[in-house]
């Protein structure tokens, strides 16, 4: 599949062209609402969702554990970070 091009029209969002065989498929970028599921207003995960609990994180050091790390130290979790580095 190999993408043809993107086209920018007024009044709709950007859409992508892709060739599949001998077939021109479209694709558009907008997430319509879903009618059977209405979007979920409440915050996910509040603030001390994690207090009293311990989040052991391998890769933490670096990257997305060091970033999950942050995030649910903030959420109130005691993390342990195991890294390869002693940093």
């Amino acid at each position: 599949m190999a993408l043809l091009g993107r086209v920018f029209a007024p009044g709709h969002g950007p859409r992508r062209f892709f060739t599949y065989g001998t077939k021109i498929l479209y694709q558009s970028t907008e997430a319509f609402p879903s009618k059977s599921f209405p979007p979920f207003q409440k915050v996910m995960l509040p603030p001390n969702t994690f207090q009293g609990k311990v989040a052991f994180i391998t890769g933490g050091g670096t990257g997305i554990g060091k970033r999950m790390t942050t995030h649910l130290s903030s959420l109130g979790a005691q993390c342990v970070i195991a890294s390869r580095n002693i940093d």
